[in-house]
C-alpha cells in the first residue's frame, strides 16, 4: 500500500416532530422524511435520470440507553433508514450519534467506498460512490468516543484497539454502511511532517538516495521504527530553478512524512477487527486539504480545530508549506462554558453547538478562541515574513468549526477572507439536505477527503 501526501480531485430544515418529555432533557430526536433512489435510464442517448423517492434522516442525541505494516519497498512505503426505534447497544454502553441515511433501497451499479476518520473524540464515516463522474453521498455517521471511555461527548479519549473496533462496528451498523473498502486517517499528532532543504542531484536515482539518507537527520526516532515517505516540492519557476540547479551547491525543498510502525499496526488491527479492508492510511492533514482547499496556487491557511488540539497549516500549490500544532481544542471551549455558567460538560457541549458565539452571556468561548486565533495569527505572520508571500484566505475545519457564528468572529481577528469548510459540496446529495450537511461539514472534512481519494483508486 502506498502513501500519497496530496492529490487533487478535480431544505428543508429539521424540526422536532415529537417532544419525548417523559424521557428526560438529554433526549432529542429529530426526524426528516425524505428519499433517495438513483437509477440509470439507458435510453437512446445514454442519459442518466435520477429520482429521489425516500429515506430517513435521524438526528438522535441521547445520554444513556439500555442501561504490521508492510515492509518498505524501493519507493514510498506507507500503505499510507429508516427506523425510529432506540439504537440497541451493549448493556451499559454510552453513545452519541448523528447520522443520515440516504439510501436503503436503491441498487448500486458501481462500487461504494468508505472514508474512516478515527479522531481523539469521535469516529466518523462517509460512504460515497461514483456515478457519471460525480461523487454521490450515500451515508455518513458519527459516534462520540467520550462516553465509551467514561467521559462526556466531545471529550478526547485514549481507548484501546478493541474498544475502538467495537465502537466502529456500532457506527458501521447504525449508519447502514454497505462496503468494506475504505481509506483510514492517521492522526496528525501521531505523525511527523516537515519541509526541508536538501542537496540537489541531477540523477533521479541518486537524488532518491540522498533524500533517504538525509531524512535520517530529521526523523527523531530510528528510521527502522517508522514508515517514511517524501515528496519533492515543485518549484514555482521551473526554468529559473533548472538554471540555478545546474550549478553545484543548490538545493531542493522536500516534504518528509513519517509514521511510527506501532501506530500503523494499531490502526491496521482496529480496521481489520471491525471487518474493513483498507487500501491506504493517510495523515489527516492531506485528507482535509483534498476536501476543503480549492485554491491551486496561492497560499491558504487551514485551522483544523480538533477536540484536544488545533492543527494549523499553510497550503501552497497543494503542498503543506508549514504546519503547527496548538495545544487548545474544542473540548477546552466546552470546559470553559461549563465552568463559566456552572453547567455539566454534556450541557455545555450542546450549548456550544446550538448557541456558540451568538449568546451574549457566553464570553467563555470567545476567550478560548481568542487564544487559538492569536497563535494562528502569529504563525500566519511568521510565514508571510519568511516567504515574502501573503496568505489569501483561512479555512476553518474540524469539530470546533461547527460552533455557531465562528466565521464572523474569526473575521474580526484576521484581515483576510475567512470561511467555514464545507467538504460535502464536493459530493452530490439531495438539495433539502444541504443545510444539514453545511452545518456539520467542518467535522467531516477528513472522512470526506478519505472517501474522495478512495474513489480515485477506481
Amino acid at each position: 500500500m502506498r502513501f500519497y501526501p496530496h492529490s487533487e480531485l478535480a431544505t428543508r430544515r429539521t424540526r422536532p416532530l415529537c417532544d419525548p418529555s417523559g424521557w428526560g432533557s438529554q433526549y432529542q430526536i429529530w426526524f426528516v422524511i425524505a428519499s433517495d433512489i438513483y437509477f440509470n435510464n439507458q435510453g437512446g442517448t445514454g442519459g442518466c435520470s435520477r429520482a429521489f423517492l425516500g429515506a430517513t434522516l435521524i438526528r438522535h442525541e441521547a445520554n444513556k440507553v439500555r442501561s504490521s505494516p508492510k515492509k518498505r519497498g524501493d519507493a514510498a512505503v506507507l500503505p499510507l433508514l429508516s427506523h425510529t426505534k432506540g439504537i440497541k447497544i451493549e448493556e451499559g454502553a454510552w453513545y452519541h450519534t448523528r447520522m443520515s441515511f440516504f439510501s436503503s433501497l436503491f441498487k448500486k451499479k458501481q462500487k461504494s467506498v468508505l472514508g474512516v476518520d478515527i479522531g481523539s473524540s469521535s469516529l466518523k464515516v462517509v460512504q460515497l460512490r461514483k456515478e457519471g463522474g460525480k461523487a454521490i453521498l450515500e451515508t455518513y455517521g458519527e459516534l462520540a468516543l467520550g462516553p465509551y471511555g467514561g467521559g462526556e461527548v466531545g471529550q478526547a479519549t485514549n481507548l484501546s484497539v478493541d474498544q475502538i473496533s467495537e465502537t466502529l462496528k456500532d457506527l458501521l451498523r447504525e449508519a447502514k454502511v454497505t462496503t468494506t473498502n475504505c481509506g483510514v486517517s492517521i492522526p496528525f499528532a501521531r505523525s511527523f511532517l516537515t519541509l526541508v532543504s536538501l542537496p540537489y542531484v541531477a540523477d533521479p536515482k541518486e537524488q532518491k538516495t540522498v533524500i533517504e539518507l538525509e531524512a535520517r537527520k530529521y526523523i527523531p526516532v530510528p528510521i527502522s521504527e517508522v514508515q517514511l515517505d517524501w515528496f519533492i516540492v515543485p518549484d514555482a519557476n521551473p526554468s529559473q530553478a533548472n538554471q540555478q540547479n545546474s550549478s553545484s551547491g543548490k538545493t531542493i525543498e522536500v516534504l518528509l512524512v513519517a509514521v511510527h510502525n506501532d501506530e500503523l499496526s494499531m490502526l491496521q488491527k482496529t480496521i481489520s477487527t471491525a471487518g474493513l479492508t483498507a487500501s491506504f492510511y493517510e495523515i489527516e492533514i492531506f485528507s482535509t486539504i483534498r476536501a476543503t482547499v480549492d485554491e491551486p496556487i496561492k497560499p491558504v491557511m487551514v485551522l483544523d480545530i480538533g477536540a484536544a488540539s488545533t492543527k494549523t497549516y499553510v497550503i501552497e500549490q497543494g503542498i503543506v508549506a508549514l504546519s503547527h500544532s496548538i495545544s487548545t481544542g474544542s473540548q477546552d471551549i466546552t470546559r470553559a462554558i461549563a465552568v463559566s455558567d456552572n453547567l455539566s460538560i454534556a450541557r455545555a457541549e450542546v450549548l456550544k453547538k446550538e448557541k456558540g458565539l451568538t449568546e451574549a452571556s457566553l464570553n467563555a468561548p470567545e476567550l478560548v478562541f481568542s487564544r487559538i486565533f492569536s497563535e494562528a495569527h502569529r504563525v500566519l505572520v511568521q510565514y508571510e515574513t519568511t516567504h515574502k508571500k501573503s496568505i489569501t484566505s483561512i479555512i476553518l475545519a474540524g469539530g470546533g468549526g461547527v460552533t455557531k457564528e465562528l466565521g464572523a468572529y474569526a473575521k474580526k481577528t484576521f484581515a483576510i477572507d475567512v470561511r467555514i469548510a464545507n467538504p460535502f459540496m464536493k459530493t452530490e446529495a439531495p438539495v433539502f439536505m444541504r443545510s444539514v450537511l453545511e452545518e456539520i461539514g467542518p467535522g467531516f472534512a477528513v472522512a470526506v477527503g478519505l472517501a474522495l481519494r478512495k474513489l480515485e483508486e477506481g
